[in-house]
C-alpha cells in the first residue's frame, strides 16, 4: 500500500498551475482566476474494483460517478487521509454519500456564482462596500451566501457533504465548526484544501505529487 493509492475515504485535491486561459485547459484556468488559487478539482477515494484490481474515485463529472484513479495523468495533486474517524465510520459515511448523490447531475450553473464570490472577496469591495450585504439580510462573509443555482452538485460540494455525513455519525467539534464557515454550494476545490489543512487533528496530508511543468 502506497500513500498515492486510493483507499475508500481518502481525499484528493487536484491542481494544474500551468493551465492557460486560451487553451484546452481554459476551464481550469478560469477557476484559478476566480478562486485566486491553483486548485481545480476534489475527489474521494472509493471502493476498489476487486476483479480488475483498480482503485477508484467518487467524483463530480457530468454526473456524480465512480471513475478509475488515473494518477499518472494528473499534473499535480494532494492526498489527505482522515485520521480522527475509524475506517468503518469513514466507509459508512462514504456509502451514505454515494447512495444520496450517485447519478445526480453536475451543477454547471453553480460555477457562475463564483464570479459573485470573486467580486465580494476583492479587498477594495470589502473595504468600501462590505456593509451593503447586511442591508439585504445577508451575512458579511460571502462564503456563507447561498448559491443562486441549487440544483446539481459540483466536486467540492460532494466533499462538503461527505464531511456532513461524518459529523452525523460522530460529532467532531473542529470539523463541524469548519463546516459552518461555508455554505455547501459556495465551496470550491481550493476551499477543500484549506479546510483540511486547517484541521490537522482530523486530516493528514500523506502525499503530494508536485507540478513539473511538463
Amino acid at each position: 500500500m502506497n500513500n498515492y493509492d486510493m483507499l475508500p475515504g481518502r481525499v484528493v485535491v487536484f491542481a494544474n498551475p500551468g493551465a492557460k486561459l486560451f487553451s484546452k485547459d481554459w476551464y481550469t484556468a478560469a477557476q484559478h482566476i476566480l478562486t485566486r488559487m491553483k486548485f481545480n478539482h476534489t475527489a474521494l477515494g472509493f471502493f476498489k474494483f476487486d476483479v480488475h484490481d483498480e482503485d477508484t474515485l467518487f467524483e463530480a463529472k457530468e454526473a456524480q460517478s465512480v471513475t478509475p484513479w488515473d494518477k499518472d495523468n494528473v499534473e499535480e495533486y494532494y492526498i489527505f487521509q482522515i485520521k480522527w474517524y475509524t475506517q468503518q465510520e469513514i466507509e459508512t459515511a462514504l456509502w451514505n454519500l454515494y447512495k444520496e448523490f450517485a447519478g445526480k447531475p453536475y451543477a454547471y450553473l453553480q460555477l457562475l456564482y463564483f464570479v459573485v464570490r470573486y467580486i465580494w472577496e476583492t479587498k477594495w469591495v470589502v473595504k468600501y462596500f462590505g456593509w451593503l450585504p447586511r442591508l439585504f439580510g445577508k451575512p458579511a462573509n460571502v462564503k456563507l451566501w447561498n448559491n443562486w443555482f441549487v440544483n446539481g452538485t459540483i466536486c467540492s460540494e460532494l466533499f462538503y457533504r461527505f464531511m456532513e455525513h461524518l459529523v452525523k455519525i460522530r460529532m467532531n467539534k473542529e470539523l463541524n465548526d469548519e463546516l459552518n464557515k461555508w455554505n455547501a454550494n459556495n465551496f470550491n476545490a481550493g476551499d477543500s484544501y484549506n479546510f483540511m489543512m486547517a484541521i490537522p487533528s482530523v486530516f493528514d496530508m500523506i502525499y503530494h505529487k508536485p507540478y513539473t511543468g511538463k
